[in-house]
């Protein structure tokens, strides 16, 4: 039974793989031809600002999910009590990390949108 399951996981993981990489182009293509060139610009700028995310983050949520399966010990049919204390602190870890994420790229964000629309008259 527990085969079934992990080979059910891996064949969904492929398929969102093969589904990423053949609408990710058709995306593109439905985009480009159906926003204006300012809508492009626009969506350009904050498709930035998601990919500066995930700089920012450091790639911590994979490091995390990796801490955590590790974390996860039962002896016995039963999860063991020392093991919950361990993901607990990186689960509060986690929630600490991308809330300072968010905020630093909120400031970042909000001192990018005083500079172009209130300080520099110009580029608009």
């Amino acid at each position: 039974m527990k085969d079934t399951k992990n080979f059910n996981i891996a064949l969904l993981a492929v398929v969102s793989r093969g589904a990423k990489l053949f609408l990710g182009p058709i995306t593109l293509l439905i985009i480009s031809a159906q926003l204006s060139s300012d809508e492009l610009g626009y969506y350009y700028t904050f498709f930035s600002f998601i990919s500066m995310q995930m700089l920012v983050e450091l790639g911590i949520g994979h490091v995390i999910k990796q801490y955590i399966s590790h974390a996860y010990i039962e002896k016995d049919g039963e999860w063991l009590e020392s093991s919950k204390i361990k993901i607990k602190r990186y689960y509060y870890f986690s929630i600490c990390w991308f809330v300072g994420v968010a905020l630093f790229l909120m400031f970042v964000i909000v001192l990018f949108w005083i500079y172009v629309f209130l300080w520099n008259k110009k580029l608009w």
